[in-house]
């Protein structure tokens, strides 16, 4: 009898064994199928993402550089899928020109003060980048020797390293260098609108000098004058790093800019807010502006950009997928996903 209960205990025991190995492996299984279910929820949350960062940059392909401001996008900076037919997931996209900021490898020291950094902040960044350009405004934290950003989270939000602005003329064509022009070239290019005694000065004489914007001064004699040349002329080819675009910088930023004021600033926003600026020309001819600013702020004012900070977030039940890239001349140059 003994005998035959302990085979039944056995038994038992094995069958309750075996049970509870059933048990562990269907909820193994379930474990299994359901986290392959929110990988695949994350996945098309990813794709999202992405399609919502080619929704924008398709709209970005097809600007043709020479002026950026909001209302080439239909005044829009942010869209959402629910604006487009149906999909089977679903995203949020914002787009920051990066062109509205200020450049954190040029600015000087008075320009930080003025955006609201300490004197001493503001000689430790100058001091840091000398040896370690900035490349990205997240290290501030070590220039700055803070803890968190948000110690200074009003400032940064102002602060970029990647602008850029394509240096080109109001028909959408390179600018001419200072330095290396014919009279003919001037005339060429601006079709006319730079006179021809003004052109002949600029390419001969005291014109072949000058190699700066702010030097334009030494040959245009007037506001009129100098609204013919601005639109024009660059310093170099191709793109401009660290220029502040006058369609897009806040308050905070213009008023920092050399040469600007408050009373400057607050036309700039009045007039933009009635039509984006396309030309530098319209700036000049401001009657807030003085002639003698030009000198000062010829060096950091545009009025297009190429490089935008573009944040997408995709869902797709309960999956989730962030992705903050910088998009510029045609392709990514800086990508973060979470």
């Amino acid at each position: 009898m003994k005998a035959r209960g302990f085979v039944l205990a056995g038994t038992l025991w094995m069958l309750s064994l075996l049970s509870a190995i059933a048990l562990a492996v269907a909820f193994m299984g379930r474990l299994e199928l359901k986290s392959a279910g929110r990988r695949q929820e994350g996945r098309q949350a990813e794709l999202a993402a992405r399609s919502a960062l080619t929704f924008v940059e398709q709209k970005l392909r097809k600007l043709d550089g020479s002026y950026f401001a909001l209302d080439l996008l239909d005044g829009q900076d942010s869209w959402e899928s629910g604006q487009l037919p149906a999909l089977p997931f679903a995203f949020t996209v914002k787009l920051t020109d990066e062109s509205g900021k200020l450049d954190l490898n040029r600015a000087t020291s008075q320009m930080l003060e003025a955006l609201g950094f300490t004197k001493a902040q503001a000689a430790a960044v100058c001091l840091w980048r000398e040896d370690h350009p900035f490349a990205t405004v997240w290290e501030l934290t070590e220039a700055l020797s803070i803890e968190d950003l948000a110690e200074v989270a009003e400032q940064a939000s102002l602060l970029t390293t990647v602008s850029q602005a394509e240096n080109l003329n109001p028909n959408g064509k390179p600018k001419l260098v200072l330095g290396r022009l014919s009279s003919e070239e001037l005339l060429a290019a601006s079709g006319g609108e730079i006179s021809p005694s003004l052109a002949g000065r600029l390419a001969s004489g005291a014109g072949r000098g000058i190699t700066e914007l702010g030097q334009l001064l030494q040959i245009a004699q007037s506001k009129e004058e100098l609204a013919q040349l601005v639109d024009w002329l660059a310093e170099e080819e191709g793109v401009s790093r660290g220029k502040l675009n006058l369609n897009t910088a806040p308050l905070e930023v213009l008023q920092v800019i050399p040469g600007f004021g408050a009373e400057l600033s607050q036309a700039i926003l009045q007039r933009r807010a009635e039509a984006p600026f396309k030309r530098l020309s319209e700036l000049v001819l401001l009657p807030e502006f003085p002639l003698s600013s030009w000198e000062k702020c010829a060096d950091w004012v545009t009025v297009s950009s190429c490089a935008f900070l573009l944040e997408a977030e995709g869902t797709y039940r309960r999956g989730k997928h962030k992705i903050a890239a910088v998009f510029g001349q045609g392709r990514y140059l800086d990508w973060q996903e979470e």
